[in-house]
């Protein structure tokens, strides 16, 4: 995972820096605080659902049917994309958190606009595993707290059975 991120990481700055240099679509200094104060906000709110997310998975560990998965990798493979996220969400943070307090402005002018650009792409990034991490998710608990069908139509059958005796038993009765 730490080589996943890395990897990612490096490639998002890469893509700034080409942002940063060949588009000069930020905002003047006036809105940028603004903006980055926005995006601060929305980080942080992604980066609270995801440690919810966490916290979902971690309390779900005690379930009966999750005690089965405990020696195996699909909870830790399940939380590595919550805590991708988390990392993402974190970073696009920090770097607004940069922006808000005025860090950035003694960087040169390429390094300013690369910022901002990492900025944004670390949220889109941290939102895609968010939503992975959701997905995830969703296949665990239909895994765990699924129906099984053959279970539940061997169950019906036997109620509709207990039923029909019951109602034959007051006709005769």
């Amino acid at each position: 995972m730490k080589k996943k991120i890395f990897y990612e990481l490096i490639v998002a700055i890469g893509l700034s820096i080409f942002l940063g240099k060949f588009f000069q679509a930020v905002p003047c200094v006036e809105e940028l605080v603004d903006y980055q104060f926005n995006l601060f906000t929305v980080s942080s709110v992604f980066a609270g659902f995801s440690f919810t997310t966490l916290g979902i998975l971690l309390g779900m560990s005690s379930e009966k049917v999750m005690e089965r998965l405990q020696n195996t990798t699909v909870i830790t493979n399940k939380s590595k994309k919550i805590v991708m996220s988390l990392c993402f969400f974190s970073l696009s943070c920090f770097i607004s958190l940069a922006f808000i307090i005025g860090i950035c402005g003694f960087f040169p002018l390429l390094i300013q606009r690369s910022l901002y650009y990492l900025g944004i792409l670390t949220l889109v990034l941290g939102i895609f595993y968010f939503v992975l991490s959701v997905k995830a998710m969703y296949d665990l608990v239909k895994k765990v707290y699924g129906v099984n069908l053959k279970e539940a139509s061997r169950k019906k059958e036997k109620f509709e059975q207990e039923l029909a005796r019951m109602s034959e038993k007051e006709m005769n009765g």
